[in-house]
């Protein structure tokens, strides 16, 4: 999509895009995190403080706009459930894929705290789509990753106050971890604000209701990243790394594409990126980003998950740090919030989706290729609501 001063009179909606065909799942990914990473700079807020470059920002959000649009448009359509299983992968693979960049050492625990969770979503959308369209959901993700619980959604729900890890030190956190944190927080908003979309939109009631619990969590994970922020930063200094964040997309998107049309986009989106990264250095007063780490690579995150469930399936947070939910103290917090929330857990929206799926076709839905590392999740007839919402016995006795 052109803009006026690089076409004539009515030219930028005659060259509209149409949708790429024959795009397969690895390449539609791409797309889809172009797509939203260009949506979340085109949303960024006009600080009051900086009034006097409020003609500059607003281009910038402009040309940014432009560029969403553009990818949208070449997305093939997809209906919301769907929709919601591609974009609980794709959270999943970049969770993964940054996590395996040298350097992102700082925000690990955040990234793999998250990523249980977003294999449980991508498990609760799973049943719901088979259930409303009886259509299996390793044939949205191409059978890249397994599906199967992960920390239950029920367990996921906490204190408000329980929603934010400690700031980092951005003189001191390696540029990976720092793009990290530009990528996810801003991603991780634009979520929750579809999801909430979404629960207004769904034809069917158990749709928007598990719609719903998904914004909630999103609303948590976006809350999570963004207090990795150096609170020592104004918004304007956080600009240009967001703009960083984009380019180093675009670079990881160049490396790994393999759609020759797509590798154009990414090339020419790539170069706008690093312009605009040039101008907000320049409003900011500091240097654009130069020496980028080494691209991040998606992949089957399925071995990364199980690796991890052991240690942290049941694990929660408590103000900053993350900790077991079974040595918690049976009038903790996290346990009053769970009660208010979810009650005995009967109705919690996540949970009735497999239920009713089990009730109807015996069994819940699955893609495993072994069975789920985690014994108390094993059972495919009956929804695990305990596992991680309940304070060990001894202490429940007190």
């Amino acid at each position: 999509m052109r803009s006026e001063r690089e076409c004539g009179p009515g030219a930028a909606w005659r060259d509209f895009p149409r949708p790429l065909r024959r795009l397969d799942g690895p390449a539609r990914e791409r797309l889809t995190l172009a797509a939203l990473l260009e949506k979340c700079m085109a949303s960024h807020p006009i600080e009051p403080a900086y009034a006097d470059l409020r003609r500059a920002l607003a281009g910038l959000r402009r040309r940014a706009l432009e560029r969403a649009l553009s990818l949208c448009a070449l997305l093939p359509v997809c209906r919301p459930v769907e929709e919601a299983i591609r974009l609980e992968q794709l959270e999943a693979d970049l969770t993964a894929a940054l996590r395996a960049v040298a350097g992102t050492g700082p925000v690990r625990p955040a990234l793999d705290f998250a990523l249980l969770e977003e294999t449980d979503q991508l498990y609760r959308f799973a049943n719901l789509l088979d259930a409303e369209q009886e259509l299996p959901a390793e044939r949205v993700t191409g059978g890249r990753a397994e599906i199967t619980p992960g920390r239950p959604c029920i367990a996921a729900h906490r204190h408000p106050y329980d929603s934010a890890f400690r700031p980092l030190d951005f003189d001191a956190a390696p540029l990976a971890a720092r793009l990290t944190v530009a990528l996810l927080a801003p991603l991780e908003r634009h979520m929750a604000s579809l999801y909430v979309q979404r629960t207004g939109e769904a034809a069917d009631r158990e749709a928007r209701a598990l719609f719903a619990e998904m914004a909630l969590i999103e609303e948590q994970h976006a809350s999570q990243y963004e207090s990795l922020w150096d609170p020592r930063r104004t918004a304007l200094e956080n600009l240009p790394l967001r703009a960083a964040g984009l380019c180093y997309a675009y670079r990881s998107l160049v490396a790994a594409e393999t759609n020759e049309t797509l590798r154009g986009v990414w090339r020419d989106n790539l170069a706008a990126a690093e312009a605009d990264m040039a101008a907000l250095s320049a409003l900011a007063g500091c240097a654009p980003t130069a020496d980028f780490p080494p691209p991040f690579l998606f992949g089957d995150t399925s071995a990364l998950a199980r690796d991890l469930m052991p240690r942290q399936v049941t694990l929660t947070m408590l103000e900053d740090s993350l900790v077991p939910s079974d040595l918690l103290p049976a009038g903790c917090r996290y346990f009053a919030w769970q009660r208010a929330l979810n009650g005995s857990g009967a109705d919690t929206p996540s949970h009735c989706v497999v239920r009713r799926y089990a009730a109807r076709y015996g069994t819940d839905y699955r893609f495993e290729r072994k069975a789920n590392p985690i014994e108390a999740l094993q059972n495919r007839r009956a929804d695990n609501i305990q596992l991680g919402c309940e304070p060990l016995a001894f202490l429940r006795r007190e």
